[in-house]
């Protein structure tokens, strides 16, 4: 393991300056629409990755994170100049705000926090900049979009359904790195930072600090955490590895439209569907000494009355029309208690019907299907169904958003 200062030298040693000359005198790294990026904001923002993802990088790997420091640096002057554009403004309170929920997040203090970075030769505002960049972008995605990003109660409805529906199939619990290809030539640099992220890990760097850095998913200010994810909402891709993993394990780069993914499976659930099911009984006894006839009778007569009934409310009365019957309200339960006779004969059932009358040692019944309802463990609210929803939309719009921010931009990195 390389030592704090060994690690500084090296990331000073990059562009040839020396630290000392911290904040003046410094090289221009990028210009974005007039705003420089100074070779100290770039280095600033390289030892801030190592000392939040606990990385221990060699030359080659610090070329890549310089480059994706690059990336980011340049990423946040324009959401800045965006948010600017529109009035955005994020206070120094709301700064400290968000720096004391990282503190509380991780257990410590602010000063815990800002001492750590001094002794790893970061100045403070370098975060501090961080975080006033995701708070303007956050605030101007909100004000742009969030009016426009609505979800109705019956896109909840049809959202749970489909989740039950598919609750039969695996289910993943997942957190995820995505790492954005914006074109052709930059296949090859992404997937060696995928690699050097998995190489970070194995070093001992954690997932969701590597997932707040460098992931471009709306889960990354979660530390990637996209929590359970059923069989099909995944890209073939990405379920084809989960799969063939255990749990605990991370996955290799995974090729996907439009960028790398590393996925991190927390656990693997094959699923399971349970039908909750509302019943009522009509019971007729049978003497044990009736003939074939008289039990023949019987089942006819509680046929026709069975067949009669349009609601559960109607259950009682239906059963007052046969000398003997009796009703009973079985309450809710689950399919798998009920013996097997009867649960096939009611799995074809659509409430309110009743089943053709059934030879018991009570007699012959006919089983009242009130109500019929899925469910299964790990089925999300549906306000979480609604939030996640809300999230992937304006994700998706976000992302777009600042697509078009730097297509319009002029970007000259020296």
């Amino acid at each position: 393991m390389k030592p704090i200062c060994l690690i500084i030298a090296l990331v000073l040693s990059l562009g040839g300056v020396a630290g000392a000359h911290a904040q003046t005198g410094e090289a221009v790294a990028a210009v974005v629409n007039d705003e420089p990026i100074s070779t100290f904001d770039v280095r600033q923002r390289m030892l801030l990755m190592i000392a939040t993802t606990g990385a221990q990088p060699d030359e080659e790997t610090l070329t890549r994170m310089e480059d994706q420091a690059l990336r980011s640096l340049v990423d946040e002057k324009l959401q800045l100049q965006e948010a600017r554009r529109y009035e955005v403004e994020v206070t120094e309170e709301e700064v400290d705000g968000a720096l004391g929920r990282l503190a509380q997040q991780n257990n410590v203090t602010v000063d815990d926090i800002l001492a750590d970075l001094r002794a790893s030769g970061i100045y403070p505002n370098t975060l501090r900049d961080q975080i006033k960049s995701e708070l303007a972008w956050q605030y101007l995605v909100d004000g742009r979009y969030g009016g426009r990003v609505r979800v109705s109660d019956d896109q909840i409805a049809e959202t749970r359904e489909r989740i039950i529906n598919s609750l039969s199939k695996p289910r993943y619990l997942i957190a995820e790195i995505f790492l954005p290809i914006q074109n052709v030539g930059e296949e090859q640099e992404v997937r060696q930072l995928a690699n050097s992220l998995i190489q970070q890990m194995v070093d001992g760097a954690e997932f969701p600090v590597l997932a707040r850095e460098y992931s471009a998913s709306a889960t990354a200010e979660s530390g990637g955490d996209a929590g359970w994810v059923l069989s099909g909402e995944l890209r073939p891709e990405v379920e084809s590895v989960l799969r063939e993993m255990p749990a605990g394990r991370v996955s290799p780069p995974i090729r996907v439209p439009g960028g790398v993914y590393l996925i991190a499976l927390r656990a693997k659930n094959e699923g399971g569907v349970v039908n909750q099911l509302r019943l009522q009984s009509i019971t007729l006894p049978v003497p044990e000494d009736a003939t074939a006839e008289e039990r023949q009778q019987a089942r006819q007569a509680l046929a026709e009355v069975a067949d009669g009934i349009d609601s559960c409310d109607a259950v009682e009365d239906a059963a007052g029309q046969l000398d003997g019957a009796f009703p009973t309200n079985l309450g809710s339960l689950s399919d798998n208690a009920l013996q097997p006779e009867i649960k096939q004969a009611v799995s074809g059932l659509q409430p309110v019907s009743a089943t053709a009358p059934l030879d018991t040692a009570l007699g012959l019944q006919s089983f009242v299907l009130c109500d019929r309802q899925q469910s299964a463990d790990g089925v999300p609210s549906d306000e979480e169904i609604a939030s996640q929803l809300r999230g992937q939309r304006q994700s998706l719009l976000a992302r777009g958003y600042l697509r078009d921010v730097r297509r319009e931009s002029t970007v000259d990195v020296r």
